[in-house]
């Protein structure tokens, strides 16, 4: 259900008309392309390409000292520059397949510089620390909770320490939402 709800929202899976409707206006007639340009997706499994990490966050962008201070500025907010500053070339250094010489802590803060490279309104995380051990969950919470402010974030976690901090959860069973509050509103009435 959730990832069939994500799908929906970028765009990659269509609905019947009046099902969805983005600031009032029904998904059927935006312009699909446009309105993918204003989603940032960060799944469980990061998607790193064998090359720099410049060239991973920016997309290939012409590395000028503007681009160069936009991916500064996005790994810095991912928490992902002071480990990219101690690699022997820094932002230049060429990560591998599939980003073989990363920890996936350090993959999955650069996948999400590369969202926040693009300036996205809406920023979607999958299970965005599901994958990573209890130390670098913690290293991507911080992240995450520079990222979130002032941006429309949807996280998907099963993991409660992950949402703990959203203005409000919303809870799915079965592809119905059965409950939704703050933390500490569905925290007390947790049967847990």
């Amino acid at each position: 259900g959730k990832t069939t709800l994500v799908n929906i929202l970028c765009g990659m899976l269509k609905v019947e008309r009046g099902m969805l409707t983005i600031n009032g206006t029904d998904v059927n007639d935006l312009d699909t392309n446009s309105y993918r340009t204003k989603i940032g997706y960060v799944t469980q499994e990061a998607q790193i390409f064998s090359d720099s990490i410049y060239n991973n966050v920016s997309f290939w962008k012409p590395l000028t000292d503007e681009v160069k201070d936009r991916v500064h500025a996005a790994l810095k907010l991912a928490h992902a520059d002071e480990f990219v500053q101690a690699l022997p070339q820094g932002g230049n250094t060429e990560i591998g397949i599939n980003g073989v010489n990363l920890s996936g802590g350090q993959r999955q803060r650069i996948s999400i510089a590369r969202e926040l490279y693009r300036e996205v309104d809406l920023l979607i995380l999958d299970e965005a620390t599901a994958s990573v051990d209890a130390s670098t969950e913690r290293e991507i919470q911080a992240a995450l909770a520079a990222v979130m402010q002032g941006r429309t974030t949807l996280v998907i976690a099963h993991r409660l320490s992950t949402v703990a901090l959203a203005d409000e959860l919303v809870v799915l069973e079965g592809g119905r939402v059965v409950a939704r509050g703050t933390h500490d509103d569905l925290y007390e009435t947790s049967d847990t």
